[in-house]
């Protein structure tokens, strides 16, 4: 199972999303106040438009693909490659803009990019989560444990990502942790792009009784019958 595809798939993008979220809750006001020179009454209004944005798109986003779904405009597969596309690549391009083009001169371009990183992000849920729901029911348990190992490894390395670069708080140093986690959002998309998949795998199936097996299954069971009836006449 866990040289699945498909696991793969889902536990590379959990990976991608936890390390990614953990930036944004626990340094985006950081970055708020070191680059674009905000006070503690604008950094908390700026910050959580972007997490407004990203819950209101998880509902919306999440109601579209099950309406394109039912059409069936989108197949399941499709439908999740595709909102998992929009997410890694859509943030992955917000913040090479962040990266390049923001600075304490440019507010209102950082709360219009913010926005729409929170619009890409909530496509995830579409994505790679419903994915991880839908290809091996069975088994639901086992793929999310897998998950959420692969999230604890996102929430570590996040930290460590703005420790190894962040050292006076300037926007260069900001600049690499956003393209380094831009990077992560690209390749990781990329293979949930070919590897991801919403379909039931061959091995998450329950296995079908064949109709040999059933008729000898009923020979066993109609001998077991006839010995103890010998032993009851004994």
């Amino acid at each position: 199972m866990i040289a699945s595809a498909p696991v793969i798939a889902v536990m590379f993008a959990t990976f991608n999303h936890v390390i990614t979220t953990s930036l944004m809750q626990n340094y985006l006001p950081t970055y708020a106040r070191d680059t674009l020179d905000l006070n503690l009454r604008n950094n908390g209004i700026f910050t959580s438009i972007a997490f407004i944005c990203k819950i209101a798109s998880k509902y919306v986003l999440s109601f579209t693909a099950d309406y394109l779904k039912s059409k069936k405009i989108f197949s399941p597969t499709a439908s999740c490659k595709i909102f998992q596309f929009i997410a890694s690549f859509g943030v992955a391009f917000m913040f090479c803009v962040i990266a390049f083009f923001i600075d304490c001169t440019r507010q209102h371009l950082a709360l219009i990019v913010l926005c729409f990183y929170g619009i890409f992000a909530g496509s995830a849920i579409p994505g790679y989560f419903t994915s991880s729901c839908s290809f091996a029911p069975m088994y639901t348990g086992m793929v999310s444990s897998l998950m959420e190992i692969a999230g604890a490894i996102g929430n570590l390395l996040a930290p460590a990502l703005v420790g190894i670069f962040v050292k006076q708080g300037q926007a260069g140093e900001w600049a690499y942790v956003f393209m380094s986690v831009a990077a992560i959002n690209i390749i990781t998309g990329t293979v949930f792009l070919f590897c991801g998949s919403a379909d039931i795998q061959p091995w998450a199936k329950p296995k079908t009784t064949s109709k040999k097996d059933l008729e000898e299954s009923n020979i066993e069971l109609v001998n077991d019958n006839i010995g103890f009836r010998r032993n009851d006449i004994k």
